[in-house]
């Protein structure tokens, strides 16, 4: 097997998260810079964002393979809704992501994409031909577990803006008819704390996300546009029910594990929820489908699927 590193920046912790899995699959390295003492033959980088680009440039000089995940396009195919979570304009937002990928694309080998969706996505916009590389979940880490539970519980794990806004915004029609609480895991705005049975949650360790997926009873995840959705699979393995907006990539992941509402209005997303929270045995259902679900994106299937994209380098 050739010589293989994970090449991981500052970031996403989806991303470290992904690294370690697949590194302590295949017993290779993580390193967060490309160096003169480097001994690779490919390099896996997390990302295709200029923070990248000085180590990809160094890797080509040193003969090294550069492979680098394109996780989705959509500050190109979606301008105006990450244009909107990023607080800048869509026309910016577009014309930052060309022009990167215009700087990084010369120096990769080899594109990834968590998704066949993503692929499809990027092929359309870009013209580049990703391989697909499956997400993984770690069931040691994310797996039912026993809970004392006080109340219904929605939960929201996000890193993006509206899908946080989206969730407030079911809850406050959900709320007004049960008596459930909305913990949130993500960029909360400041009026989200001064909302009853609103509670907003700082970073977390994985041990504590795990256990608050477990000891929630409904994971709402009101997303417009994913390049996998990973947070969606660790509730799936922990056990937890998922509504969610029929996103292609959300689509993909869950199979018929989750509720997919379409992405049109909030109210089919709030009828939705009410009903998976008042259905026990809904609840229960989607529950165990979840977990068989998520049994499917095992990390050595993601790593086969890698080192079959891998031989495309040959």
């Amino acid at each position: 097997m050739p010589r293989i590193a994970f090449l991981v920046k500052p970031g996403p912790i989806s991303h470290l998260k992904i690294a370690r899995a697949l590194a302590n699959t295949l017993g290779v390295d993580i390193v967060r810079r490309i160096s003169g003492n480097s001994h690779y033959d490919i390099i896996v980088a997390l990302d295709s964002t200029p923070k990248y680009l000085l180590d990809f440039v160094r890797s080509k000089l040193r003969c090294v393979r550069v492979v680098a995940y394109m996780h989705d396009v959509r500050s190109i195919s979606h301008s105006e809704l990450t244009a909107w979570d990023a607080g800048r304009r869509p026309l910016e937002q577009r014309l930052r992501r060309l022009v990167s990928l215009s700087a990084v694309k010369p120096f990769v080998d080899l594109f990834l994409s968590p998704t066949n969706a993503v692929a499809q996505t990027v092929s359309e916009y870009t013209g580049v031909k990703p391989c697909v590389v499956h997400h993984c979940v770690d069931t040691g880490v994310y797996h039912p577990r026993d809970c004392e539970r006080k109340g219904l519980t929605i939960l929201t794990v996000a890193s993006k803006r509206h899908i946080v806004l989206n969730s407030l915004a079911v809850f406050s029609r959900v709320s007004k008819e049960l008596n459930v609480k909305l913990v949130i895991r993500g960029p909360c705005p400041p009026h989200a704390s001064l909302v009853k049975d609103v509670l907003c949650l700082p970073h977390l360790t994985e041990s504590e996300l795990a256990r608050l997926y477990s000891c929630a009873d409904l994971f709402l995840y009101p997303s417009l546009h994913e390049g996998f959705a990973l947070p969606v699979l660790e509730a799936m393995a922990s056990g937890l029910p998922v509504v969610a907006f029929a996103e292609p990539s959300i689509m993909e992941v869950v199979g018929d594990a989750a509720v997919l509402v379409a992405p049109t209005t909030i109210d089919t997303m709030v009828d939705a929820v009410k009903a998976v929270l008042t259905t026990e045995e809904l609840r229960a259902r989607l529950s165990r489908a979840g977990i068989e679900r998520a049994r499917e994106f095992t990390c050595v299937k993601s790593a086969l699927e890698l080192l079959n994209c891998l031989k495309l380098l040959q």
